[in-house]
């Protein structure tokens, strides 16, 4: 009977020892999971990138954004994508700004301070606003006429170069910036 008692605690013991391996793989887990899920959404909020083919999505948190460069005037809208450079570790970020036409201008004034514009076209890119992407597709070539400016007002480390393109015949901005 000694022999049985003990071949049924070591089997109860053995039986709680699976069972809390399980639980505790299980909650390890679903809470890496929410975890790395959360991780995710964090990354993503703060560092969504430009490429039209990756699976990133465009963010469009002005605090967030704001958190990356300088806005020296709030936009009332914003998009923008933040992603690595193939090959290298540096960093580029995309957005796209809206202002109220009044602000539009003044940027324009501050910005032509900095240094004269330059005619430009950029691609129009699948995650841009809608409007921006039907001006790129009525212009027959998916792109975007614009005037460039120096970014100088939008710079916070690491990002050091880019350029500000003010898109023709709307209120729209797209700030191209790198840590190149």
């Amino acid at each position: 009977m000694n022999s049985f008692r003990q071949t049924s605690i070591l089997h109860t013991f053995r039986l709680t020892f699976l069972l809390l391996v399980v639980a505790f793989i299980a909650s390890g887990c679903s809470g890496g999971a929410q975890s790395e899920s959360n991780g995710n959404a964090k990354t993503n909020a703060s560092a969504p990138t430009a490429n039209t083919g990756s699976n990133t999505i465009s963010n469009d948190d002005t605090a967030a954004l704001g958190a990356h460069v300088l806005l020296p005037v709030v936009p009332e809208e914003v998009k923008w994508r933040e992603e690595p450079v193939r090959n290298s570790d540096a960093k580029k970020l995309i957005a796209v700004l809206k202002y109220p036409e009044a602000d539009a201008g003044n940027l324009v004034a501050q910005a032509s301070k900095h240094r004269p514009s330059e005619k430009v076209e950029i691609a129009a890119e699948d995650w841009f606003p809608e409007e921006l992407v039907a001006q790129s597709q009525m212009a027959g070539d998916d792109s975007l006429r614009g005037n460039a400016y120096a970014p100088s007002d939008f710079l916070q480390m690491p990002y050091k170069t880019g350029r500000l393109v003010k898109i023709e015949n709307s209120n729209y901005f797209v700030l191209e910036l790198s840590t190149q």
